[in-house]
């Protein structure tokens, strides 16, 4: 693009100040102590609806197989990691978080960067939980050559 002229520099200067000397006020989205927003409502920082940051929530974790008692994960937020889940839970029950699959209306927990409130965990949430064990696929030992 080229230079801008000394009169369109004087026009976009004029444009804003008299932008920015109005206040804004939008009709749309007024607050009901009858107060006008500066910004419209898209522009404003919100909340999601049903989570917050510091909105903390405890489930259950059951496992599938086996008598075990359900076991209670607290302190999560909507935006608690499923892998992290994934993690706590191993450290809970004692296994390796390569050997578990959290299940969740019968839909498997995983997943780089899915948070909780991806999969629609709340509050009182029940997790199944499938600990798998390790295939035996190991290699046999190679027989080792006469001298």
């Amino acid at each position: 693009m080229g230079k801008t002229t000394l009169q369109e520099s004087k026009y976009i200067a004029a444009s804003l100040s008299g932008l920015t000397r109005r206040p804004a006020r939008y009709t749309f989205d007024i607050a009901e102590g009858g107060e006008a927003h500066g910004v419209p409502a898209a522009s404003r920082p919100f909340e999601l609806v049903g989570l917050s940051a510091n909105a903390q929530f405890s489930i259950s974790v059951k496992a599938l197989k086996g008598h075990a008692a359900p076991v209670a994960v607290g302190g999560l937020s909507g935006f608690t990691l499923a892998d992290a889940l994934k993690h706590r839970v191993a450290r809970l029950v004692g296994a390796d978080a390569a050997s578990l699959r959290l299940v969740f209306k019968g839909r498997a927990l995983h997943g780089a960067g899915k948070t909780l409130a991806d999969f629609g965990l709340a509050q009182g949430a029940v997790v199944h939980l499938m600990i798998t064990q390790p295939s035996a696929t190991a290699k046999p030992a190679a027989p080792a050559a006469d001298p």
